[in-house]
């Protein structure tokens, strides 16, 4: 039953997703080439989600190289401190790695939202660490302190080193929902906090006792991911909706973007740009619904 309900809300994800694409691409992202003349420089920041990030800096490169006169800086900061830079105008395009809550619309009314991928949350711990399989629940009570001893969950007698992300943090929140909201647990106060996916990634590719939890698009060998009730961590089983924790990505603009941000938010949605998408490990709005 929980796996036909994830299906049901990935599918519908996905809907909407496209729809909002199809429209983009047919009106209001028509205009693909910014108004900037002459030696005018036009300057775009851009600012949020550490997931988010990679993708934006690549799509800044490319878009740089087609057109000069505009220098973009992309900066990681976070989900929440994102969408706080753009509702404030301190950052031109907000990076969010899960959705804008009622409260931050209530308090930026202006901001518009706009998916450009899709991404999971894996469950990751050392490579040499000898577990090959937990369940949702044992992941769950881990990262709610319940258990603390690997030879618990079948591995060696040693203490679990719990890491997470801040709190704000979209893959945190991501990681949240899939794997502790449904046995009602929360994060124990006990875990080491990690405030980006690279540096989530170096402690737990660097502590043999550590668990922790990782964007899709920053899986590496540095890391191993076990299954979850047998499913590996795959796109695969992303977009079948038998991996637990999944999300939308999105940039954000204060109000109705200018011809520049709407040049550089068409490029991403883009045949180019959700190829980079792709490329760095994420799933593009067009990948189709297997299983």
């Amino acid at each position: 039953m929980g796996n036909k309900m994830e299906r049901l809300r990935l599918l519908t994800i996905v809907f909407l997703v496209l729809m909002v694409v199809g429209w983009g691409f047919t009106g209001y992202f028509a205009v693909t080439k910014p108004q900037v003349s002459g030696q005018q420089t036009k300057e775009l920041t851009i600012a949020g989600s550490t997931t988010v990030t990679p993708i934006c800096e690549e799509w800044a490169r490319i878009f740089m190289e087609k057109y000069p006169n505009v220098k973009i800086t992309v900066a990681a900061t976070g989900s929440g401190p994102g969408i706080k830079a753009c509702g404030t105008g301190e950052a031109d395009i907000g990076m969010s790695s899960r959705d804008v809550k009622p409260v931050e619309f209530e308090k930026y009314p202006n901001l518009k939202v706009f998916p450009i991928g899709m991404d999971g949350v894996a469950v990751i711990i050392h490579p040499t660490n000898p577990i090959t399989e937990l369940t949702k629940e044992q992941v769950a009570k881990i990262f709610a302190g319940e258990i603390t001893n690997w030879k618990d969950v079948g591995g060696l007698d040693q203490e679990i080193h719990v890491y997470t992300r801040e709190e704000g943090s979209g893959t945190r929140h991501c990681f949240e929902k899939g794997f502790l909201k449904p046995f009602e647990k929360e994060i124990f106060g006990g875990a080491l906090v990690r405030p980006s996916n690279p540096e989530m990634r170096v402690a737990v590719s660097t502590n043999p006792q550590a668990i922790g939890y990782l964007s899709f698009g920053f899986l590496d060998p540095s890391v191993k991911t076990p299954k979850i009730d047998g499913v590996e961590a795959t796109t695969e089983n992303l977009l079948k909706g038998k991996y637990p924790a999944f999300r939308t990505l999105y940039v954000l603009t204060n109000g109705e973007p200018d011809l520049v941000e709407r040049a550089f938010i068409g490029f991403g949605l883009s045949e180019e740009g959700q190829k980079v998408v792709k490329e760095l490990g994420y799933v593009p709005l067009y990948e189709r619904l297997g299983g």
